[in-house]
């Protein structure tokens, strides 16, 4: 059975995604961190969504509590990062909450109401400009797949649902056939490898 939108916002842990009832696993880089592997992990993630994204909501909340200038300067956010800052800014994606540090406000939005260059931006920009900026995550509602993407330069996947496990696991048992990922069925240790 599919959950609906506020079943997920509270299923969801925003202090502790791996917290999450249902949370699976994830992967990330197998060396030091490449900015460049963003573009491989999110190529690799649309491929395996690709017959499913039309029916997927995203769940996001970007905000930062001071001004972009200033952000730039404090994260040493080099010119990529800038300029996907700016496009999630100018396009009102990303709140500026200098007063109200109130987080947590997630909107839900239809993945079929946004472009493909739009939906990219959002999913990117966690990998890219880093988590400092909020919480993303992808509701694949057919799978009974939550999928987030983190600033390690991967995602993260929760089940929303028993049936859903087989494809948490197709999923990263195909990422970890690529050495730039390694790949874990729950925490980060040796025995949780995926091979």
């Amino acid at each position: 059975m599919t959950k609906n939108i506020h079943e997920i916002k509270q299923l969801l842990n925003l202090n502790s995604y791996s917290s999450t009832k249902g949370w699976f696993g994830f992967f990330e880089p197998s060396s030091h961190y490449n900015p460049e592997l963003a573009d491989l992990a999110v190529n690799h993630f649309f491929d395996f969504i690709d017959n499913n994204i039309s029916s997927s909501i995203l769940l996001l909340d970007f905000r930062i509590y001071e001004r972009i200038e200033k952000v730039i300067v404090n994260y040493k956010l080099e010119s990529k990062q800038q300029k996907l800052l700016d496009w999630l800014y100018k396009n009102g994606w990303l709140k500026i909450d200098i007063n109200d540090h109130q987080s947590n406000k997630l909107q839900t939005i239809l993945v079929s109401e946004l472009s493909q260059q739009e939906i990219i931006n959002l999913v990117s920009a966690i990998l890219i400009v880093g988590d400092f900026i909020g919480h993303c995550f992808i509701y694949i509602t057919n799978l009974g797949l939550v999928f987030y993407p983190h600033e390690d330069i991967g995602f993260g996947v929760i089940c929303t649902r028993e049936d859903s496990e087989n494809y948490a696991d197709i999923y990263l048992r195909d990422i970890a056939k690529n050495t730039a990922f390694t790949a874990y069925k729950g925490r980060r240790c040796l025995e949780n490898i995926y091979q």
